[in-house]
């Protein structure tokens, strides 16, 4: 199996995530077994929406949630390594100003999970809270979302689920957006179901 050019420029906007760097946040992009992985279970040219989080701690772990138009599929791996994006693993397989003698290997990694499943199956979202942007926009977004599917299965698994995080880069809140609602378009079964506040303080 070989990632066309088309699908490899399909999937390199959704193994990004952003990170906090000074002030600011950046992109950083999967290494390319990230890439393959996804490949395996959808065509990246179908992907509609996805999401994605990084922990650059050793082992390195990207998680990676890509949905289609009737699937909706994740992949985990760990590289051995710290910091370990795709700018890295260039930097090891074609280090600048250095002999070809002297490359790196990539680092190990290690396939964690690997699924697709089809959306069709999709019966609850779960919504944990309902986040609002600051600032005269308006604009909100269901937040701390999971997926309950009809063997029973939650994505992301039970007790845990996936967030919009508050502090963003610019396109963030769309890629947000656009994988919530490529869930909520994949089931004509789905329900919604927000999580109600707690009550009020007794006086």
């Amino acid at each position: 199996m070989i990632i066309t050019a088309s699908q490899d420029a399909a999937l390199i906007t959704h193994l990004v995530v952003t990170v906090p760097a000074g002030d600011r946040r950046i992109w950083l992009t999967a290494p390319q077994a990230v890439y393959t992985a996804i490949a395996a279970l959808v065509d990246p040219e179908e992907i509609r929406g996805s999401h994605a989080t990084y922990a650059h701690l050793r082992p390195t772990r990207w998680s990676v949630w890509a949905v289609t138009s009737t699937h909706l599929a994740f992949v985990e791996l760990e590289f051995d390594g710290e910091d370990y994006d795709a700018d890295e693993e260039a930097k090891r397989l074609n280090p600048e100003g250095i002999s070809p003698l002297y490359r790196q290997s990539p680092a190990q990694h290690r396939l964690v999970s690997a699924w697709a499943r089809p959306l069709v199956t999709a019966l609850k979202l779960k919504c944990g809270g309902i986040n609002s942007d600051p600032g005269p926009t308006g604009a909100f977004r269901l937040d701390q979302i999971s997926v309950e599917f009809a063997d029973g299965t939650t994505v992301p698994e039970e007790g845990t689920t996936l967030f919009c995080p508050l502090q963003r880069a610019e396109g963030d809140s769309d890629r947000w957006d656009d994988f919530v609602a490529a869930i909520r378009a994949g089931s004509p079964y789905l329900t919604l179901e927000l999580k109600a506040d707690p009550p009020f303080p007794s006086t």
